[in-house]
């Protein structure tokens, strides 16, 4: 919820950990952009609710959802999508005793314990203007689920997901 943006090399690869409050969105992307290798950080901008990023080498604006640059010298490029898991912390620490997380010492005087957006995604609004199609079935700030198959991208929400007993497509 504080540090929305993470700059990070794992594996050898470096990516991008992102989060907006606003619109309940994690994100891990690859900085790379053809041979250049990006840092990003939180422009105080957005768009559609969603959180601005910029990079420090162009200065180019980035949607955080989407990973494209919507403004500056990369403008209409995207960043690749790196597969990843949102998990509570506890099933970190129990399967994965060794894993390593953020520090709360960033030298931020911050209540970590605190949510300062805490029941906003049950408001069913945003809190600033968003322009999209009205659905009968899909509310704002809706959580869904998304995942990549053989280049197709597939979504589901995740209410009707956990009441599927089995899950099949196609």
């Amino acid at each position: 919820i504080w540090h929305e943006l993470v700059n990070d090399t794992i594996g050898g690869r470096s990516i991008l950990v992102s989060f907006c409050p606003l619109c309940n969105a994690a994100v891990v992307f690859d900085r790379r952009v053809g041979d250049q290798t990006l840092d990003f950080g939180v422009s105080g901008m957005l768009r559609h609710s969603d959180m601005v990023m910029f990079d420090r080498q162009t200065d180019s604006l980035w949607q955080q959802l989407s990973g494209e640059a919507i403004v500056g010298s990369y403008t209409g490029q995207r960043l690749t999508v790196v597969s990843s898991q949102v998990v509570p912390f506890g099933e970190v620490e129990r399967n994965y005793p060794n894993a390593k997380v953020l520090s709360r010492k960033t030298g931020y005087q911050r209540d970590y314990g605190r949510n300062p957006y805490a029941g906003y995604e049950q408001t069913g609004r945003t809190l600033f203007p968003v322009s999209y199609k009205k659905s009968s079935t899909i509310r704002p700030l809706e959580r869904i689920l998304t995942f990549e198959e053989n280049g197709e991208s597939l979504g589901y929400l995740l209410t009707d997901w956990n009441k599927l007993r089995v899950r099949r497509d196609k």
